[in-house]
């Protein structure tokens, strides 16, 4: 097998029932990286997942396999995969019957597969035991774990991983932080498309943002950060805000984070004087605040509602 480099989305587009999913996107997913796939719901990030696995055909566009030697098939053993609500596993078996099998189907032997899932397990908390019953008997989280788990059995040299701290415990999701990092300094590149935007900044080499099917934005989170670097206030009210006070005009300078805080960008003098012409706001706390991911995030998607095809 050729020593691989990168998994390659080239130009691919993908329409249903003539609505446009993916629309000429790009991604390169290199070894060694962790790369973030970003965007509001129904922007195309499961369309592009299930074609760079081979699960969904383009329309156009080329997903391929960039090697030493040139370009190559993406098989399905160079990748391995955790879905968003995935159910693909036999849920009146146990776990451990279920990774041994499917790791069966990759080419792995039976007690190897049976190691390194315990091992893997064990990371998440999973012990001997658990992994006995039947997937069945599991809630959401021990299940996220377990495919987890799995999907590490074959060695892949690629992961992608669709929404993976979703049902994990605190103590899981910090887990899971370290196992990603751990995986890139092995060589893997991984993709990982999720909406806890705290887990991609810390754990993603690069972002890409996804909007109404095109990639908008691609860029190293940690440049793409300090490029929107500014001074941002958080200001916590004693009550409800129900709306911007309306002596702020068109409050460009301001965005409503949940029922009582609100997100201000701009100089400590600017803050002042708009909370001083708004005396009806009761103002229970004011704190400076870096800026996130989701900071980011929220500037860059702009107006809501870009709804594209599953």
């Amino acid at each position: 097998m050729e020593p691989a480099q990168a998994v390659v989305a080239d130009h691919i587009s993908k329409s249903f029932k003539g609505k446009g999913a993916l629309k000429g996107v790009s991604l390169d997913l290199p070894r060694g990286r962790v790369v973030g796939l970003l965007g509001p719901n129904g922007a195309g990030k499961t369309t592009l997942i299930k074609i760079l696995l081979g699960l969904l055909l383009a329309d156009d566009g080329r997903v391929f396999l960039r090697t030493a030697e040139g370009e190559a098939r993406v098989a399905p053993g160079r990748v391995g995969v955790v879905m968003e609500g995935n159910r693909n596993y036999y849920a009146n078996v146990s776990a451990m019957t279920n990774a041994v099998y499917f790791a069966s189907l990759r080419g792995v032997a039976s007690r190897t597969a049976a190691e390194r899932f315990r091992r893997w397990a064990a990371r998440f908390g999973l012990d001997e035991e658990v992994l006995r019953q039947p997937l069945a008997s599991f809630s959401r989280g021990m299940q996220q774990k377990a495919a987890l788990a799995a999907s590490l059995l074959h060695d892949p040299d690629f992961v992608i991983l669709d929404e993976p701290t979703l049902g994990l415990d605190p103590g899981s999701r910090l887990e899971l932080e370290k196992v990603v990092r751990e995986l890139a300094e092995a060589g893997k590149g991984l993709l990982v498309a999720s909406h806890d935007l705290e887990f991609i900044q810390r754990t993603a080499d690069r972002v890409v943002f996804i909007r109404a099917g095109r990639v908008i934005l691609d860029d190293a989170t940690a440049q793409l950060i300090r490029r929107y670097e500014r001074p941002w206030y958080l200001v916590r009210t004693a009550t409800e805000i129900r709306e911007l006070p309306p002596a702020w005009g068109d409050a460009e300078r301001w965005r409503r984070r949940d029922a009582q805080t609100l997100l201000f960008s701009g100089s400590w003098r600017e803050l002042r004087r708009d909370l001083c012409a708004a005396p009806e706001l009761e103002v229970a706390s004011v704190q400076k605040e870096t800026v996130s991911l989701e900071d980011v995030f929220m500037e860059i998607q702009g107006e809501a509602g870009d709804v594209d095809a599953p």
